[in-house]
């Protein structure tokens, strides 16, 4: 996965470009974005480990 910074440096999420998935860490919690083939998305919300 390849790290995305913001303006200052700080790391605002993290995405796969091939497996279309785009991961957020958020005060302790983590959502994962898929993008599917039939063009809808798949959201998955946990809390970060």
């Amino acid at each position: 996965m390849e790290v995305i910074k913001n303006g200052n440096g700080k790391t605002v999420c993290r995405a796969d470009a091939s497996n279309k998935i785009v991961e957020i860490v958020q005060r302790g919690f983590k959502t994962v974005i898929q993008f599917m083939e039939d063009g809808t998305m798949k959201v998955i919300n946990s809390e970060a480990i």
